[in-house]
């Protein structure tokens, strides 16, 4: 910059051009593996199919009306599955408890299950796995999961 400063902008030019090429290759590959219901009922809908389908017995409630991008809406579901997923092959759990809220900034997904607790976030583990993911979109994952349980996991996105 102090040398070059001509040189430095082109530089940046590329390298923003190349991040929004990327950017646009990754959501191409995100809407390639996205569960057909997610395409045709979106997140709520297909969060409640999964919710049927899953090992637990699992309730979903939301009172609210979405209409998210498609990398975001699968970021978050399969964020569900991952969190259920996990309560029951790894907690004991029996069962799970899916939120779906929005406010002024942004989407909150909240999994509670009633297994045994004692998640945690462990690099190179499915949970930071799960942040990395959602941190693309500038989001977060908190979790709070004492010995004895319950798992409480809560996703949020920011969104318009």
């Amino acid at each position: 910059m102090e040398t070059d400063p001509d040189r430095a902008m082109a530089l940046l030019r590329d390298a923003r051009a190349g991040a929004a090429t990327s950017l646009t290759e990754l959501r191409e590959l995100v809407r390639g593996i996205r569960p057909p219901v997610l395409n045709e009922r979106g997140l709520i809908d297909a969060v409640r199919a999964f919710a049927l389908d899953s090992p637990l017995e699992a309730t979903v409630s939301t009172d609210v009306q979405l209409s998210l991008d498609p990398p975001i809406e699968s970021a978050l579901y399969f964020g569900v599955a991952e969190l259920v997923t996990n309560a029951a092959r790894h907690a004991n759990a029996n069962r799970a408890r899916i939120s779906i809220a929005r406010d002024a900034t942004g989407i909150s997904v909240e999994v509670e299950d009633d297994g045994q607790g004692g998640a945690s976030m462990r690099a190179g583990g499915g949970l930071a796995g799960l942040q990395r993911r959602l941190a693309a979109f500038d989001g977060t994952v908190e979790i709070t999961s004492p010995a004895g349980g319950p798992t409480r996991a809560r996703m949020t996105v920011p969104c318009e």
